[in-house]
């Protein structure tokens, strides 16, 4: 019997059982489904730190409030403890080799423009900001925010040209902000993030406008974020370290706890946050493994059934001069085929849902060609270790014996 022949000769089989085979197929599909879907949830969430981070330049800290506890026992943690304040801007702007700072908050607030409407971060921040770092803040159209603006907006390439679909957003457009018309002055040059509050999604108003659009939320003076610029060629930890002891002290907190937290981009931050990454996407391949074993178990379920059906077909191949070999090769194919079936299906699945949870949540899954191959790959194998025991095992059916079953 040819390669061909036996390849042939199980399609014929698995056309013949549609409905048993495709039930089998189904359970090794969504497995495969499973860890296509997982495994690049994982990689997106891990480009987008990354991205985040490398938008996080080496010449920029950030400290943001919340952190450890206050320091002693004995020490009182009153309302404000674990906020930053304007006043705490003014600390820092003094350490050595520190550019300048700017000041900002964000809140998620409602947004409309051409009667649509949608959830999204609104930032109010210092002007300066974009002077500090534009190249992060790139122009594409208009112009940057200034001290003596007032209801005007700077938005991300993503807001200006997808977030209301066919709808653009142009300079001179109005958008609203919880009912209240805004004139678009600024659109930033597009910079692939599009983690929500951020980068293509962001929106940006006037430092004085936070009082109007968050003062319900926000204690007097109380602000979100410092954005700090370091020197040239300066290490930014070293920088950040000072940040903290001077903050530390003038809060009377712990500087090994202090209530709130400077982010700098050191490298010991990148492999900090790559490890956390690489267990993320490790945890749910796990899980997607186990999802794929589940229909490994079904393959082997059917194939044991068929053994028992085919009994005596098994005897007739025998009895016409297939060897023991050969009937092994079909049954083993067989279960081959089913698994190369599911993780193709799976495979078209999964990509079909990674297609669609852009759309649903601020993500971008990255489905890396090797994972694709590697899913397939997985589904074949697992296919043919389920078929090789009950393979073996017809096998072994003598021809009188498997002629004589009923």
């Amino acid at each position: 019997m040819r390669s061909r022949d036996v390849f042939g000769y199980c399609l014929q089989n698995l056309k013949r059982r549609k409905l048993r085979s495709w039930l089998t197929v189904i359970g090794i599909l969504l497995g495969i489904a499973t860890i296509v879907v997982l495994v690049s949830i994982g990689e997106g969430v891990g480009q987008q730190i990354n991205s985040n981070l490398n938008s996080l330049g080496a010449d920029t800290i950030l400290i943001t409030p919340g952190g450890g506890r206050a320091m002693g026992p004995d020490v009182e943690t009153g309302a404000d403890y674990g906020k930053l304040h304007e006043k705490d801007a003014t600390r820092i702007k003094g350490i050595m080799d520190i550019v300048g700072t700017a000041m900002s908050v964000s809140e998620r607030e409602t947004i409309g423009f051409a009667k649509k409407e949608y959830k999204a971060s609104i930032t109010a921040v210092e002007d300066n900001l974009f002077a500090l770092f534009p190249e992060t803040y790139a122009l594409s159209e208009g112009r940057y925010l200034q001290n003596s603006d007032q209801k005007v907006a700077v938005i991300g390439y993503g807001v200006a040209n997808g977030m209301f679909g066919s709808d653009k957003v142009g300079i001179n457009s109005y958008i609203l902000i919880n009912g209240e018309k805004y004139r678009v002055i600024g659109i930033l040059a597009q910079s692939g993030n599009t983690m929500s509050g951020g980068g293509d999604r962001a929106i940006y108003v006037p430092y004085s406008e936070k009082d109007s659009l968050f003062g319900k939320d926000l204690g007097k003076n109380e602000i979100g974020q410092i954005t700090v610029k370091v020197k040239a060629g300066v290490d930014s930890s070293t920088v950040g370290t000072a940040i903290t002891q001077t903050l530390a002290l003038a809060r009377g907190v712990d500087v090994d706890n202090p209530d709130f937290t400077v982010t700098t981009a050191s490298t010991s931050t990148r492999q900090n946050i790559s490890s956390i990454s690489d267990t993320l996407t490790m945890a749910l391949l796990l899980i997607g493994l186990i999802s794929a074993l589940v229909g490994g178990i079904g393959i082997a379920n059917t194939m044991f059934m068929t053994v028992i059906e085919r009994t005596k077909e098994i005897g007739i191949l025998k009895s016409i001069g297939a060897t023991s070999t050969q009937v092994l090769a079909l049954f083993i194919v067989e279960a081959g085929m089913i698994g190369m079936i599911g993780g193709l299906a799976g495979l078209l699945l999964g990509i079909i849902v990674i297609q669609i949870i852009p759309h649903i949540v601020s993500l971008t899954p990255y489905l890396k060609i090797e994972v694709a191959a590697g899913a397939v790959l997985f589904a074949t194998v697992v296919g043919i270790i389920a078929g090789a025991i009950p393979a073996r095992s017809a096998s072994k059916i003598p021809a009188i014996e498997a002629l004589s079953y009923d």
